[in-house]
């Protein structure tokens, strides 16, 4: 690796995709070595702990085992609420309580949902020059639909 390696951080998302493919994990396993012996950093992401991923090379699983485990679990609602309405702070937009609470109960809950619509929202309070009323949020999922 090249002496920028140093700084160096590698990202694998979904490492259990290579399980069981051992030209795949031989190939993983040589990047864990020449990353971590260049002084880069690794970060894996996978849907559960090594041991039941199934991966076939022992050295690779060992090493992948030997890194430390963060578990991520979904936000809750008011967490999301939280993060709607200060993303919508942000971009000076008042998301009051009325706005959460419709789009709660009548729009998808899954955060990268309720992300994009509140920059459909941005584009549509600019564009419309309206401070942004449940309303517009009826009018904007309509359009969106149509």
């Amino acid at each position: 690796m090249a002496a920028t390696a140093a700084r160096a951080l590698v990202v694998i998302d979904d490492v259990d995709a290579i399980a069981g493919r051992h030209r795949a994990e031989v190939g993983l396993f040589d990047l864990f070595n020449r990353t971590r012996d260049a002084g880069g950093t690794l970060l894996f992401t996978a849907p559960a702990a090594v041991p039941r991923l199934g991966i076939g090379l022992p050295d690779l699983a060992s090493r992948l085992a030997s890194l430390g485990l963060l578990g991520l679990q979904p936000l809750s609602d008011n967490a999301r609420r939280r993060v709607i309405h200060e993303r919508g702070t942000a971009r000076g937009m008042d998301v009051g309580d009325d706005v959460l609470d419709f789009l709660f109960r009548r729009y998808p809950r899954d955060l990268g949902a309720l992300l994009d619509l509140l920059d459909r929202l941005d584009r549509a309070t600019l564009a419309r020059k309206r401070r942004l009323t449940l309303q517009l949020v009826r009018d904007v999922i309509r359009d969106a639909d149509d």
